[in-house]
Order: structure tokens, then sequence, then C-alpha cells
């Protein structure tokens, strides 16, 4: 059986199951590590400032706030490599002002490096990414480097706004970029029904995107409820 922990604020998990992980109903703030779900003897540990995962994971009501990493993925970083790339799934879950700084940043809040992702229902809001590249630097809320291109994407329903990314020596991306960095091919990316700050690119991704003020509250204040409350 799956390993699930409680609501309430987190405490440390370290897991080594070669099954699915599920996360549900956790509020994960202010953490430097949080969870290690390793199924990769060669696991870097200071990626995923709240999660490195390994192995294949679900994250069910989780608000993720101010988390932080030295690499990959401020809240979340997924690597299923020795695994071929198993399914990570994020469901109806809040990314507020978690952060990386680093010379080769990515992923403000998740960065997805060697598994197939399925996003539904989630806010992305005020994450950012500090990189150090000559490289235009992106991907503030999201990072989907695709380095297969049999890996795909999905995004639905979801909120990626007022996130950001900056490199010192280096050009920014557009706007679009700064909340969802991608390398793939729009064939393995679908994004439906989701609002995308200065919306283009992924606008031929999918059907019904928008580009729209989701006017927020304080989102880090008052956590999931605020959001929830608070858009027009």
């Amino acid at each position: 059986m799956s390993p699930v922990l409680p609501r309430g604020n987190a405490s440390r998990l370290d897991n080594h199951n070669d099954g699915i992980v599920s996360l549900t109903d956790l509020d994960v703030e202010d953490m430097p590590r949080f969870v290690k779900n390793n199924n990769d003897v060669g696991a870097v540990e200071y990626q995923g400032g709240a999660i490195a995962s390994y192995s294949p994971l679900e994250v069910w009501n989780c608000s993720f706030v101010r988390n932080t990493s030295t690499q990959g993925g401020g809240a979340i970083m997924f690597n299923g490599f020795s695994l071929g790339a198993p399914l990570c799934q994020v469901f109806n879950s809040l990314f507020v002002g978690n952060s990386i700084d680093a010379p080769s940043a990515q992923g403000g809040a998740i960065d997805d490096f060697y598994a197939n992702l399925d996003i539904e229902n989630c806010t992305f809001t005020l994450n950012t990414c500090q990189a150090d590249s000559a490289d235009a630097a992106g991907g503030g809320a999201l990072a989907l480097p695709g380095y297969y291109n049999q890996h795909t994407f999905h995004i639905e329903n979801s909120i990626f706004w007022r996130n950001s990314a900056a490199s010192s020596p280096g050009s920014v991306a557009t706007l679009e970029g700064q909340q969802i960095l991608t390398n793939v091919t729009v064939q393995n990316l679908t994004v439906n029904n989701t609002l995308i700050e200065d919306l283009n690119v992924y606008a031929q991704s999918g059907v019904s995107n928008i580009d729209t003020d989701p006017i927020f509250k304080n989102p880090i204040s008052k956590g999931k409820q605020s959001l929830i409350d608070s858009i027009a």
C-alpha cells in the first residue's frame, strides 16, 4: 500500500519505495528539503526543495509555500530516469513563493527532469527562478526540459500568473516563458482550460486557454482558501 501523509504541517519523509507514493492534504512551507522518494542510487540531494521524487508520485490537495532549492525545483523535482520516465501527477494543489537560485536554475516551483507529468486544477503564483547563465532564463513556475521525445506533459484547468525568472548575465524569457519553460514539441504538450500570463505559444497546445488577471487576494498569507475565494 502506498504511504499517505495526513493533513498538517509536514515533517520529513525519506522514502525508498518502488511503488507509487501518494501525498494528500499537506501544507509544506519554508522547507529546504522535505521528501526524498528515491529509486535512483545516484540521486542528487539538493534537487527539489520540498520533494525530490525518483519514483511514481501522486500529489493531492497540497500547498507548497516559500520552499527553496539550490538546483532544480524550488518545491518539487521529478526524476524517473532509472524507471524509464514514470508518471507523476499533481492535482488540486497550490504553489506560492517557491524559489530557486543557482547557476543552472530551472523550475521555481516544479522541475520535471525525467518523468511524464499530469497537472490538473493547480495554481502557480509568485514563484521565482534566478539563474546565472548566458541562456534566457525561464520557468519561474514550471520547467519541462523534455530530454526525450517520448515524454508527455498534460496541464488542465490550472493557473500560471506572476511567476518570474531572471538571469544576471543572460536575457529573460517572455512573460509566458517565465511561467512555463519547455523544450518539448507541441505534440508532446497538451494544455487545456488554463490561464497563463502573456499567453502566446501555449495557445496552440490545446483549447480554451486564456490570459486574464485572476485578481488574487494575498495568496501567501491565507494559503489555498484565499486563492479559492479570490478568483474573479
